[in-house]
């Protein structure tokens, strides 16, 4: 990996100067290389991922980068959720280091910045990488985890949670979080819904096209119906914060189930003991 490194970044231009591009553009074997370079040093530890992969990738320019970025995280997420052999705090340490150079380039500003659909073409990859997914032209980010990996995906929600609020302007991110929230509505999980949801209402407002259109109002119903109707949970859950300010939001942006999904949850609130 070491000799391959060497010709690599010479064919990324590293060390060129701002005004200079690299000769040469070498994708297919970034992804090979740099997918590579993950297999080989993930089970080794976070030290080693730090060292053989993040630290090479950050050297890149702008979009090889997050061309890269997509690469690493899609095998590092292959070897953790199918093959169990990568640690959870090293899939989050990889995610925050890679979201962090991420959140200096002008793409991200602008997506964070002013209400879109779509982001910069180098940067649909890397986000859906991001959020446990790959980028579909013309679909959009859809999410690869499947229910049973939802529990070990738990542990990237805080801060995947922090990145959509962020870039609650963006449709791009909101359809990226909301998916792999679907994967398994349960219960615990809605506070990360709920803080999207207000994120969304401060950036989006009654935006019929975002919560109508994109059918985002319908699918944030369907999941609070799946994990609080169709469970059972307990009164405190029914009266809380969270579930309140989802429906309010809901019946503000003119989501059409809105108002039967408030009507059902009183009907149920009604039934429950507290």
């Amino acid at each position: 990996m070491n000799h391959s490194w060497a010709w690599t970044a010479s064919a990324n231009g590293v060390g060129c100067k701002k005004d200079e591009e690299p000769g040469e553009r070498p994708h297919e074997w970034n992804d090979a290389y740099f997918a590579a370079a993950t297999a080989a040093a993930a089970t080794l530890g976070s030290s080693l991922v730090s060292e053989l992969v993040l630290q090479r990738v950050a050297q890149l320019p702008q979009d090889r980068f997050l061309d890269a970025t997509t690469a690493v995280l899609h095998e590092l997420d292959r070897r953790w959720l199918n093959d169990e052999l990568v640690l959870d705090s090293t899939v989050l340490m990889a995610r925050e280091t890679l979201a962090s150079r991420i959140r200096e380039f002008w793409a991200w500003k602008r997506l964070t910045s002013e209400c879109s659909t779509s982001a910069e073409v180098h940067l649909t990859g890397a986000l859906a990488a991001l959020f446990m997914g790959e980028y579909e032209i013309g679909k959009g980010p859809r999410c690869y985890v499947v229910p049973r990996g939802a529990k070990g995906a738990d542990v990237l929600l805080p801060m995947l949670t922090r990145l959509a609020v962020e870039a609650a302007p963006s449709t791009f991110v909101a359809l990226a979080i909301l998916r792999l929230l679907e994967v398994q509505p349960q219960v615990h999980r809605l506070t990360f819904l709920a803080q999207v949801v207000s994120a969304w209402w401060r950036a989006q407002g009654a935006n019929t096209e975002f919560w109508n259109g994109y059918g985002i109002g319908r699918r944030v119903c369907d999941w609070v119906e799946k994990a609080i109707l169709n469970a059972p949970v307990p009164r405190e859950v029914l009266d809380s914060a969270e579930l309140t300010s989802i429906v309010d939001t809901l019946i503000q942006t003119g989501t059409p189930l809105a108002r039967i999904l408030d009507e059902k949850i009183s009907v149920r609130r009604d039934g429950v003991q507290s």
